[in-house]
């Protein structure tokens, strides 16, 4: 659906911006000041933003403690891992209703955290935004970034749409009460987790299985500055589909039958399309395929609580 038009509804008062961050304190500090300098001086003005350091060292405290004393910033250290948990404990701790993410090797666009918002006013029963993440600058015969871009707008409505909406964390909103009443993310899913990836991803499914919207435009972006050398681009590959593999499991474990046609589609664009996840040149699709079914491999061992469709960590108690 293109050209969704947009309300004129009220903004909140406040809005909440989680950033989790771990070993990268120049990427974390320019990531904030990306949002609390560029943001409109009165919109600014009803943003809390609130950093996640699961960082081993003091250094990421370090870099990021210029901002530390402006009333609107919020720091939370924790001995956690994983992206899940982290942004788990971001929302738990945000007085927001909307809550924007991005990631600690991202800076945002000026208009970034309004175009995330207007995305909730497209309707009530919209409970989750994405956008665009573009490419930084960098050496391609060296380096990559993985990137996602999509153009124009849809707003998925159900299950039978998930395959249109294929955004990423780093440029991500959710409304808060959704997050309350799914259980909020998977603990076992994202970066430097069990899984290794693909946090929003489950996010997304489980929201459109409660009947929730899910609202993606290209109006919202942020830029990504996570270089990678090529040679790494096959594992980096491999853990972005170990993680779906883990996701899509989960839910067939759970008798969500409905995500049957998002894996067809997958399936599907395996076959004959590359990746939505942009990497440059595309990787190879063993690696891809290899990571899927190792990932749902791992993911059928894992016990599952099948009430809230979430991984049970280290293996406690568990339906399945």
């Amino acid at each position: 659906m293109d050209n969704v038009s947009l309300s004129t509804a009220t903004r909140p008062q406040l809005v909440s911006v989680v950033i989790a961050t771990r070993n990268r304190g120049g990427g974390a500090a320019r990531a904030i000041k990306s949002i609390i300098c560029t943001e409109r001086a009165e919109f600014r003005a009803g943003v809390e933003l609130i950093i996640v350091d699961q960082s081993d060292d003091d250094a990421t405290e370090c870099e990021v403690a210029p901002y530390l004393h402006l009333a609107h910033v919020r720091y939370i250290r924790t001995t956690s891992r994983g992206l899940g948990v982290a942004r788990n404990l971001g929302v738990a701790a945000a007085r927001g209703e909307r809550i924007a993410f991005t990631d600690d090797d991202c800076t945002a666009d000026p208009d970034w955290l309004g175009e995330l918002c207007r995305g909730f006013d497209v309707d009530a029963r919209v409970g989750v935004v994405l956008g665009n993440v573009i490419e930084g600058p960098h050496d391609r015969d060296a380096v990559f970034i993985p990137s996602y871009v999509r153009k124009g707008s849809f707003l998925a409505r159900s299950i039978a749409d998930k395959h249109n909406v294929e955004g990423i964390g780093a440029c991500m909103a959710l409304r808060k009460s959704v997050w309350a009443s799914l259980g909020g993310f998977d603990p076992l899913l994202g970066a430097g987790s069990r899984f290794h990836s693909a946090e929003e991803l489950d996010f997304v499914i489980r929201a459109l299985e409660a009947g929730h919207w899910v609202y993606e435009t290209s109006s919202a972006e942020v830029v990504h500055a996570g270089l990678r050398p090529n040679a790494r681009k096959s594992v980096l590959a491999y853990q972005y589909c170990f993680g779906i593999g883990a996701v899509y499991i989960k839910h067939l474990k759970c008798g969500r039958w409905e995500v049957l046609l998002p894996l067809t589609q997958l399936a599907f664009r395996w076959v004959l399309r590359n990746p939505v996840v942009h990497y440059g040149t595309p990787p190879a699709r063993m690696p891809r395929l290899r990571g899927f079914l190792y990932g749902a491999v791992a993911g059928w061992r894992t016990p599952v609580d099948r009430a809230a469709v979430l991984y049970r960590p280290d293996g406690e108690g568990g339906d399945c």
